[in-house]
């Protein structure tokens, strides 16, 4: 069952929103590929700043973070010649994956770096 956990929706989301946020090189990484989604998806505009739907980008970033995620731990699985497909680990790492909330990652990930960008990008409107 899954119950809220320090705030997040669950422990599953609690605990790989802390082993990616606490990585400083997964940081500069996503900041890149945020970085790439609003230059590649929103136009700049003679007529005033961008117009950034958070939610869309929330949206964007979270296909990435789960994509960028899975490639990495398939990428240590098999580091360690594990077979992740079999076995009772295998059911328990894929279950557990099923539930993280991947949405909540990424809009705590696109919240900081609309915080962190405000004062130096000045052609960016963000909308809800």
């Amino acid at each position: 069952m899954c119950s809220e956990y320090n705030g997040w929706p669950n422990y599953e989301t609690w605990s790989m929103n802390l082993w990616l946020t606490n990585d400083s090189s997964f940081y500069e990484v996503a900041e890149e590929a945020i970085e790439v989604i609003v230059n590649d998806d929103y136009a700049e505009s003679e007529e005033g700043p961008r117009q950034i739907n958070k939610n869309d980008l929330v949206y964007k970033t979270q296909i990435w973070v789960e994509e960028y995620t899975q490639a990495m731990w398939l990428d240590q699985f098999e580091s360690c010649q594990f077979n992740h497909s079999y076995g009772p680990i295998g059911d328990f790492v894929t279950s557990s994956w099923k539930t993280v909330n991947w949405y909540t990652i990424a809009e705590h990930i696109v919240t900081d770096w609309i915080d962190e960008h405000k004062g130096e990008v000045t052609d960016l409107e963000v909308t809800e």
